[in-house]
């Protein structure tokens, strides 16, 4: 969680007012602080902490491109295009299988990207997927 920019306590349930007291700043049980990074996907916490509201199966060499390379989503590599989404929010992003190993903030919307008239242009950039 520290990695994707969150701050979070582990503190015991027993004690009374323990929540109280850690968000009104006191220090109870262990605090992890996020340190600062330049990294790119310090954002990361944003596609963790909200429901993605679609999502994108793609081929293996999209796969590879994503996981293996640090590329951006073409939408060559899109096989399937599921839910109702529109441009900036946040999808899975999955294998042929299903498996989810990525997630992203789509810049065109389901119909857009589902009609098949995308070329030359990154579905989702780099800078906003998080590979899992």
């Amino acid at each position: 969680m520290t990695r994707a920019g969150i701050r979070w306590s582990l503190a015991g349930g027993k004690k009374k007012d323990v929540l109280g007291r850690i968000l009104a700043g006191e220090i109870e049980g262990t605090l992890f602080v996020p340190q600062p990074t330049n990294s790119k996907g310090a954002n990361a916490g944003l596609h963790f902490s909200t429901t993605p509201k679609g999502t994108l199966c793609v081929d293996d060499g999209a796969k590879t491109a994503l996981r293996e390379r640090g590329k951006s989503l073409l939408p060559p590599g899109i096989a399937q295009c599921d839910g109702v989404f529109q441009r900036g929010d946040i999808v899975r992003i999955c294998d042929l299988n299903g498996t989810e190993f990525a997630r992203g903030i789509s810049r065109f919307s389901a119909a857009e990207i589902s009609a098949r008239t995308l070329s030359r242009v990154e579905v989702v950039h780099r800078d906003d997927l998080v590979i899992l």
